[in-house]
């Protein structure tokens, strides 16, 4: 759950440029992550160009970068924004109805591979399942997510 210092830390790497803050986030997500096939690939959820230029950088891809380095595997940003829909304080309708129109796949992706999806925070899921759907439509037969934390929609 997102709460008490773990949200402490997320909001801090995610609003108050505190950048160091993703190594505690990679190192908390790699100690929660089961085995994973050697031949994952990991994808970060890629963040709005709106967020980017607030923060000074992408927190998810750095996150992935991270945990790739720390699982010795593949990171790829194919997964692409088609929108700049912001989903903080949206309700979870509007959530979905973004989600859905909000990615689309670079390339072809290799059925014989496992993509591991990278978000910070699952709030109705509505991001994880459309980029799921995306990744499964561009060709991927086995997407896994994982995330830092959950925040339900209150």
């Amino acid at each position: 759950m997102r709460e008490g210092e773990l949200a402490q830390i997320i909001d801090d790497y995610k609003w108050a440029r505190k950048y160091e803050a993703y190594k505690p986030l990679a190192l908390l997500l790699d100690s929660r992550l089961p085995g994973i096939p050697l031949n994952t690939v990991i994808v970060p959820i890629p963040t709005i160009s709106h967020h980017k230029r607030i923060r000074g950088y992408d927190h998810i891809d750095i996150l992935a970068n991270s945990l790739a380095k720390q699982r010795n595997l593949k990171k790829q940003n194919v997964l692409k924004r088609k929108n700049n829909s912001v989903q903080h304080k949206a309700t979870k309708a509007e959530r979905i109805k973004q989600a859905d129109v909000a990615f689309e796949c670079k390339q072809e992706l290799e059925p014989t591979v496992t993509y591991l999806l990278i978000d910070d925070i699952v709030t109705t899921g509505s991001t994880i399942k459309a980029a799921t759907r995306v990744l499964k439509g561009a060709g991927a037969n086995e997407v896994w997510v994982a995330a830092i934390a959950r925040q339900p929609l209150n």
